[in-house]
């Protein structure tokens, strides 16, 4: 049944650009943190992604405290148990994700354990059950898809029940989303393909949703309407540009794409 109200919540900073790497130690001194701990994947690591993050790093007074880069394609609880064991051992004050859905859900999951204690994920998942906000948290996508960087939600496999955990809540969301096209140009033709299709995907469903809106009335209907249609359009228009640019090896079309998922995946109903 459609809310007969109409919601709009995205705190996450997004820093977007051709040097919004170079920007980290900065986003991490605002907070007070000055030990990251990377996570990651093999493949990002493989391909040397990791290189310009770890370059803004060497005159900042913050430093890498280690980099886990073991994450599988489908996280489990135990990835998370050792990732914060690992955030614990080093002494860390704060979370790089870099890569893609599963490292960025990973990250998410890891925060819950090193910022509230022990090793039971169990009991925060389901949604809003966390009841105070995390360590610094920052997101560095290797994607262009869902927007999972300014979302609140998270999944994480538990392997010996073989079922999905979900988690849902505020508190997860990042303090910052870093949007470099640097960190897109080494992702292979069918994955940009892929993920440019499930962006569109989701500008479309939003722009196409009419449930959320059906019985809201007068201008405020009308204006939430317009707003998200808009924003909707948009995001399709930036999608359907950069796979076409993409293809002629136009870089800047990269960062549209880039860009375009923060606005669907904050605009979807």
């Amino acid at each position: 049944m459609a809310k007969p109200y109409y919601e709009f919540f995205c705190p996450v900073k997004v820093i977007a650009g051709n040097a919004a790497l170079e920007h980290i130690p900065f986003e991490l001194a605002t907070l007070g943190a000055k030990k990251p701990l990377i996570i990651t994947d093999k493949g990002v690591r493989a391909n040397g992604l990791l290189t310009p993050i770890e370059s803004a790093f060497t005159e900042a007074d913050a430093k890498i405290a280690a980099i886990f880069d073991n994450v599988p394609p489908d996280s489990s609880l135990q990835t998370v148990r050792d990732v914060a064991k690992m955030y614990r051992d080093n002494g860390c004050d704060a979370i790089l994700a870099v890569g893609g859905g599963s490292v960025i859900d990973t990250a998410k999951a890891t925060n819950i354990l090193v910022s509230e204690g022990g090793d039971d994920l169990l009991k925060y998942s389901g949604a809003h059950n966390l009841p105070k906000p995390l360590k610094p948290f920052f997101v560095i996508p290797t994607t262009s898809g869902t927007g999972s960087e300014v979302t609140m939600i998270a999944v994480v496999s538990d392997t010996e029940k073989n079922v999905k955990l979900p988690f849902a809540s505020y508190y997860l969301m990042p303090h910052a989303a870093i949007l470099d096209p640097r960190m897109t140009q080494t992702l292979p033709p069918h994955l940009t393909a892929m993920t440019a299709m499930d962006a569109m995907t989701h500008a479309v469903e939003a722009y196409t949703c009419l449930a959320a809106f059906l019985k809201l009335n007068g201008w405020r209907g009308a204006l939430s309407r317009s707003c998200t249609w808009c924003c909707c359009a948009l995001a399709t228009w930036l999608v359907y540009e950069s796979i076409l640019a993409i293809r002629v090896g136009v870089q800047p079309r990269c960062q549209w794409r880039q860009n375009c998922r923060p606005i669907v995946a904050s605009c979807r109903p």
